[in-house]
């Protein structure tokens, strides 16, 4: 019995020498976008579209800037504007203002670009986000109450719907994101 208790000790003993010289290796990922904004030029106004982090280590919202060029009022039609994920489209965007109900009923409103004014904003696509539970008492003024999720490896873009003059006028813009693994 003794010498059963001594080899379990001595093999427990490997073990946790074993275990112990072990180096623990520390895998970040690293997350790139190609381009890193896309820019889109047309005579009545100007698109930026970039991948941004929210201070996380990947990539989960966009901003997008529009500046009109025109001596009209340009709106963007969020209820026909899409994210596209891959060439496939993958729903809609949401911002900080997108009011539930809103998603809900696909009543977002426009948002407005003023003659010769600019918009930024920084959009989720609707299904990559998650939003904080019902009675979450963190989420108070100038706190948005969702968050962007992970976005893919991949082309992700948008299709934005502008109208212009009674108009729908549709724009594709996108990036490639891609992730590795690093030390």
């Amino acid at each position: 019995m003794r010498i059963g208790r001594l080899l379990c000790a001595i093999a427990y003993g490997c073990i946790l020498l074993m275990v112990g010289g072990c180096a623990a290796t520390i895998v970040s990922t690293i997350y790139t976008s190609s381009p890193e904004v896309q820019i889109l030029s047309r005579p009545d106004y100007d698109i930026r579209f970039q991948p941004v982090n929210d201070g996380q280590d990947f990539f989960s919202l966009f901003k997008l800037d529009v500046t009109n060029k025109t001596d009209t009022d340009l709106e963007i039609d969020w209820n026909m504007s899409k994210y596209i994920q891959d060439g496939k489209n993958r729903g809609g965007f949401i911002s900080e203002e997108t009011q539930p109900e809103d998603i809900k009923n696909g009543t977002i409103p426009n948002a407005l670009i003023p003659r010769n004014g600019r918009l930024s904003i920084v959009i989720a696509p609707q299904q990559l986000i998650a939003m904080a539970p019902m009675g979450d008492r963190s989420v108070k003024a100038g706190k948005s109450g969702f968050s962007g999720g992970v976005l893919p490896d991949g082309v992700n873009g948008i299709l934005l719907v502008i109208l212009q003059d009674g108009y729908s006028v549709k724009e594709k813009l996108a990036v490639t994101i891609e992730s590795q693994e690093g030390k």
